[in-house]
């Protein structure tokens, strides 16, 4: 199910939730500079530097669509394989890293 199919409610829902989620950092970035710097300008150049790391993958993203629109046409019939295969993946890294076998060098 995608965001588009959801009902006004389940989406008013996750819209609550993401700006819960996002205010929280935000204030966190403006609590943080507020106590490590002199200056409000230092504040605000930490503000916006948030800001252009969290919006900078959804504008990639957006220009690379509409090159990558053909490619996922192409691959959309392989789906079910790459997500059995990842599925896999997960599962096995996840016991790796719960029998601590999983080492790091």
């Amino acid at each position: 199910m995608t965001y588009l199919q959801l009902s006004s409610k389940a989406k008013l829902a996750y819209l609550r939730l993401l700006s819960k989620i996002v205010m929280a950092n935000i204030s966190l970035v403006v609590a943080l500079g507020a106590r490590s710097s002199e200056t409000a300008w230092h504040s605000a150049s930490l503000l916006a530097n948030y800001s252009l790391e969290l919006g900078t993958p959804f504008w990639v993203i957006r220009a690379a669509f509409d090159s990558a629109a053909p490619l996922l046409k192409r691959i959309r019939r392989h789906f079910t394989a790459i997500y059995t295969v990842s599925g896999v993946f997960l599962i096995t890294i996840g016991m790796l890293i719960l029998t601590n076998k999983l080492v790091w060098s």
